[in-house]
């Protein structure tokens, strides 16, 4: 067995005993990983039920993440929810798409601003120029709150691949001075994976949503009609759910995040709620934005509780008037990294690099201090 080979089939199975044993079932793509992906990187389809199917990488950690696609068969088209991350993302999508129906795309729902979920547009649009292209009117707002250029542009592109190349050499260091293999192993497969983003980013260019809602909106179909609602504020300030109620699949973009949830820039506060409600609809499958599709509101639970968890603390100790600072110093995460991240080095450094950031937006929505998207809630200290 190679190195590559024998950290993915270690990274799988770590990852299985963070998950849901029902989760599993859609462990296994409808097709094989092309021999150039050791690491997954790649998305791969996915049955989900009947009329839908999900793009997803490979179960474990990533060093650079793609959102997960959701491609939903209604009878005179497809809708996709989100579109990938980057230019490469998007054509992979297209290709995918492609193996598993003839008719075309004819809307997408983008979940949120983040690129790793729609910066791939600029590809699926060449391929169906005529969808919608569907988000909430806040998400609209900051959908390129990094700056794309409107058409692709050498000079830019000559800017990302010199910090895509200074990351890449970074983990190459890392590999090169470990002290053990399985550290080698693990940032060699860290470098490689930059490699690919960064040859997947060549020639960004930005695409804009064209339909805005504020509530909910409707896509009516005889075999998979769609529901797309805002909930509330959770991951971002412009989150759409998506609900299938004839397969019972609700989709929830980074608002669900497993194994271990994306906190940064987010309204802990707020969140709770939505998550509430999520509970109520009675889905049998949820895809979250990243990780595997869960089949029942465990992993739901999970994120509730540590939510109100911090939450709880962070407020009681504004109430008494500390710092920030002093608050980050002070919430204990003890029994969330055990929760979320169990025994994987690389899961436990990315809940880690959580902390703070959830604290700071916990911090601001107990003090009235409004978060701002695509800044941190306050300094990370």
């Amino acid at each position: 067995m190679t190195s590559y080979s024998f950290r993915r089939a270690f990274k799988l199975a770590s990852f299985l005993l963070l998950i849901a044993p029902s989760s599993a079932a859609f462990c296994q793509p409808l097709k094989p990983a092309p021999d150039n992906d050791p690491t997954g990187y790649f998305q791969q389809p996915y049955r989900i039920a009947d009329h839908v199917h999900l793009l997803r990488q490979e179960a474990g950690f990533h060093v650079e993440v793609i959102g997960n696609v959701t491609v939903v068969e209604q009878t005179d088209g497809l809708v996709l929810i989100d579109a990938g991350g980057s230019p490469g993302a998007g054509r992979r999508v297209v290709e995918l798409v492609h193996g598993i129906s003839a008719k075309p795309v004819k809307a997408i729902v983008i979940t949120h601003w983040h690129g790793d979920h729609h910066f791939g547009l600029s590809e699926v649009m060449k391929e169906w120029p005529h969808a919608m292209v569907i988000a909430t009117a806040d998400a609209q707002a900051d959908m390129n709150i990094r700056g794309l250029p409107a058409q692709t542009d050498a000079a830019f592109d000559a800017t990302q691949q010199a910090i895509f190349d200074r990351l890449r050499k970074g983990f190459e260091d890392q590999s090169h001075a470990a002290q053990n293999e399985a550290d080698r192993v693990r940032y060699a497969a860290d470098a490689h994976e930059e490699q690919l983003y960064s040859e997947d980013f060549r020639g960004i260019s930005i695409r804009y949503a064209n339909v805005t809602f504020t509530d909910r909106m409707s896509l009516l179909d005889d075999v998979a009609p769609i529901e797309i609602m805002y909930l509330g504020k959770t991951h971002t300030d412009g989150d759409a759910i998506v609900w299938l109620p004839r397969q019972k699949v609700i989709a929830t973009g980074d608002a669900v995040v497993s194994p271990v949830p994306f906190w940064r820039g987010a309204y802990p506060v707020e969140w709770v709620p939505v998550l509430e409600k999520i509970k109520t609809f009675g889905f049998t499958t949820l895809i979250p934005g990243h990780g595997l599709p869960q089949t029942n509101t465990s992993y739901l639970d999970t994120l509730i509780a540590a939510l109100r968890d911090v939450n709880t603390q962070v407020a009681a100790f504004a109430a008494k008037g500390l710092s920030l600072q002093e608050t980050q110093a002070r919430v204990d995460f003890s029994s969330q990294g055990k929760a979320f991240a169990g025994t994987d080095p690389q899961f436990i450094e990315q809940m880690k690099s959580n902390w703070s950031p959830v604290v700071a937006c916990s911090y601001a929505e107990a003090t009235h201090v409004p978060i701002i998207q695509g800044k941190p809630c306050a300094p990370v200290k």
